[in-house]
C-alpha cells in the first residue's frame, strides 16, 4: 500500500549535510517526493510504500550527527506526480 504525508522540521537548526542525508535515505528506499527550506520550516513530502515510509521516519527520528529533529509529520493527499525521484528544492 502506498503512502503519503508531510513532514515539517524545524529549519532554523537544519545542520550541514542533513538535506543531503535524506535525500540519500529517500532514494535507497524508493521514496518519491521533494524535501525544501520554506520560512524557516523544512517541508519534507514523502509518498511511497507504507514500510518504506516507516523506515524512513525512524531513519529521521535516530537523528543525524548528534542532532535530533522534533519531527511533526501529517497525511498528505498526493497531488502531484513527482515521477518516481525525490528532489531537493533550494
Amino acid at each position: 500500500m502506498k503512502r503519503c504525508i508531510k513532514i515539517l522540521i524545524d529549519g532554523t537548526s537544519v545542520p550541514q549535510g542533513f538535506l543531503t542525508f535524506v535525500h540519500d535515505h529517500a532514494k535507497n528506499l524508493r521514496i518519491e517526493g521533494t524535501a525544501q527550506i520554506v520560512e524557516k520550516q523544512l517541508i519534507i513530502i514523502a509518498c511511497g510504500k507504507t514500510e518504506n515510509i516507516e523506515s524512513f521516519l525512524d531513519s529521521l527520528h535516530a537523528g543525524y550527527k548528534g542532532w535530533f529533529p522534533d519531527v511533526i509529520e501529517e497525511p498528505f493527499v498526493l497531488n502531484k506526480d513527482y515521477r518516481g525521484i525525490f528532489r531537493v528544492i533550494e
